[in-house]
């Protein structure tokens, strides 16, 4: 499990991509809105069900993240 405060770092051909994640089990990648950030699901967390790995990526375009990474289509 990863300190929520502190997001991880991956790098991916298209830039660094950072995202929050806890819990362990099968993946489960929560994604927000527009002009939304990964925090919208801070008070939802608690309520989904235990034995996940639930991956909230933090697409901050300027601040922390280099950009959203955006893979070629």
């Amino acid at each position: 499990m990863v300190d929520k405060t502190k997001p991880s770092r991956v790098e991916v051909p298209a830039g660094a991509l950072e995202y929050v994640d806890e819990g362990s089990g099968p993946p489960v990648v929560l994604l927000h809105g527009l002009l939304m950030d990964h925090t919208v699901w801070d008070d939802v967390i608690p309520l989904l069900p235990k034995g996940f790995h639930y991956i909230r990526p933090v697409c901050r375009s300027g601040r922390t993240a280099s950009r959203c990474a955006r893979a070629p289509i």
